[in-house]
């Protein structure tokens, strides 16, 4: 169970990832995660309105984000940000020894 504060990237991520794309309502993630429902909604809305900000920030071309093509179609698998975290903390490990 969770307790007040702010949460962390990937727990954000993940309760975004199951309303937008399990069609999970906010009391469901909320129970899942142990908090409220009031709670996930304001994490929500603080990465919709950070977003907002960033899409609004002037860009020098090709410098803002989606640049490439394959960024604004989809391309990305659900859940990505876990592998690439798996894939990051394994090549630390490596060079760590």
């Amino acid at each position: 169970m969770m307790q007040g504060g702010e949460r962390s990237d990937e727990v954000i991520l993940q309760m975004l990832d199951l309303m937008e794309r399990h069609g999970h309502s906010a009391s469901e993630v909320a129970a899942r995660f142990g908090i409220t429902r009031s709670a996930v909604l304001g994490s929500l809305k603080r990465v919709r309105d950070d977003l907002a900000v960033s899409e609004a920030a002037p860009y020098a071309p090709g410098t803002g984000p989606a640049v490439r093509e394959g960024n604004r179609d989809g391309d990305l698998e659900p859940l990505w940000w876990k592998t690439a975290r798996e894939q990051h903390l394994s090549a630390m490990r490596l060079a760590i020894g």
